[in-house]
């Protein structure tokens, strides 16, 4: 049974870590608009989620280590939810405060993704893997695809705020697996992975496919 609810869980995560980003390049229009946003400022508010990403993944495996995976997941996707719908309340501030916090609910949800598949289905690691980057991949283009037919039908804030009724289902599915313990993302010190080539080739391969997938 618990290995069924953590492949929903995994389903849930991995469709929830790609539409808080992809779901705002095409509503700016309409924020620059509402804010009076700069050029700068537009920038800023596309790039703050890779670059929350960047800071809060070196975050994620101590967090995991010190709660429990399970929970550091539930507390991403509470995290993430809370983004979402900051998002939508009225003020340049909550803009910007609530893609940061969105920005860091992925950043944990990316990093933890391979630790679950690793522990919770070590003999299908790969068949788990590709399906979890499948599901990001539907869901980001789900969301930008979504956001301008959201945004006609209920207006910009609908369209940004959409994406926390998932993140909230997936936080309340992955309650339930916070009961048992299980801490161990990442089995090997940091220090000791800067010395092993095979993370660094794996973290090159990585950062081209992100490249490639954020320009």
């Amino acid at each position: 049974m618990r290995a069924i609810w953590l492949v929903v869980g995994l389903v849930l995560l991995a469709l929830n870590l790609r539409a808080a980003i992809t779901g705002v390049p095409p509503v700016l229009g309409e924020l620059r608009e509402e804010f009076g946003l700069s050029g700068v400022e537009v920038s800023v508010l596309t790039t703050l989620p890779e670059l929350c990403v960047g800071l809060f993944s070196a975050l994620a495996p101590a967090l995991a280590r010190r709660i429990g995976t399970e929970a550091a997941i539930t507390a991403a996707l509470v995290v993430l939810t809370a983004g979402l719908l900051l998002r939508a309340v009225p003020g340049r501030a909550a803009l910007f405060a609530g893609t940061v916090l969105a920005g860091a609910g992925v950043a944990t949800g990316n990093v933890l993704v391979p630790a679950v598949v690793k522990h919770a289905f070590p003999g299908r690691a790969g068949t788990f893997t590709g399906l979890a980057m499948m599901l990001m991949s539907v869901s980001g283009a789900a969301a930008a695809g979504l956001a301008v037919p959201l945004e006609q039908a209920g207006g910009w804030r609908l369209a940004l705020v959409a994406w926390a009724v998932p993140a909230l289902v997936a936080a309340l599915a992955w309650g339930p697996l916070t009961r048992r313990r299980a801490a161990e993302p990442v089995q090997q010190a940091a220090g000791s992975l800067l010395r092993e080539p095979l993370a660094w080739s794996v973290m090159v391969f990585m950062g081209m496919a992100s490249l490639m997938f954020y320009t």
